[in-house]
């Protein structure tokens, strides 16, 4: 018992140091709808795809990539599955057909 107790701290210590994130928007009968959203910083989302960081946050700052910069921090934060699927698809935040030069293994 003394163990789970431990372990169950130690994931808790771990998951409380880590920000959280919701997303407001208008759902489609018209009321709030609020969802946590998890994101990856460049160095983690670099990893994840195996990409130098250096490169994500080029994609980042020429929007090639959906990203989110807090106000006042020079950190890019990118949700997962926006990238994966703007890569996919080959859309920009701005709306270009431009597409990184990645291809992404089909499940």
């Amino acid at each position: 018992m003394a163990d789970l107790t431990k372990q169950i701290g130690e994931l808790l210590e771990k998951e409380l140091t880590n920000p959280v994130y919701f997303r407001v928007s208008l759902g489609d009968d018209g009321r709030l709808a609020v969802e946590q959203v998890a994101f990856l910083r460049s160095q983690d989302l670099a990893a994840l795809i195996h990409i130098d960081e250096r490169t994500i946050r080029g994609w980042a700052k020429k929007k090639l990539i959906p990203s989110f910069k807090p106000p006042g921090s020079s950190v890019f934060l990118f949700e997962f599955n926006e990238v994966v699927r703007a890569l996919r698809n080959g859309t920009t935040e701005t709306g270009q057909t431009r597409k990184p030069r990645l291809r992404m293994a089909e499940p």
